[in-house]
């Protein structure tokens, strides 16, 4: 049942659609600089604000639920889930990032 004028499907609907982001078109389109550092920054700058607007879908579906505009709780747990994944994968692929460079200026040349 839907109430208000938040609609659960068209919630669903963006959700599927920040997961259709395609990250190869972003590097791909950067490749012709060939500046490595450019790529992985602009990578992380999509990462991140992708992760930014799962949560923000995440804290609009939660309200929504609070305040009685919709009752459908599978896009509520689904929100929460994505925006958790979205964030997970950030922090660990910024982790990842930061101790291959680390690693890096270990080297001794």
């Amino acid at each position: 049942m839907v109430v208000g004028s938040v609609n659960p499907v068209n919630t669903l609907a963006a959700i599927n659609h920040l997961q259709n982001i395609d990250a190869t078109q972003a590097t791909q389109e950067t490749r012709g600089s060939g500046n490595v550092f450019s790529m992985m920054l602009d990578a992380m700058t999509n990462m991140v604000n992708t992760a930014a607007e799962f949560d923000a879908i995440n804290q609009n579906t939660m309200l929504d639920f609070a305040i009685g505009r919709h009752d459908d709780m599978l896009a509520v747990i689904l929100a929460q889930e994505q925006a958790f994944a979205s964030m997970s994968f950030t922090v660990q692929v910024t982790s990842r990032i930061v101790g291959a460079y680390q690693e890096i200026m270990r080297m001794q040349i």
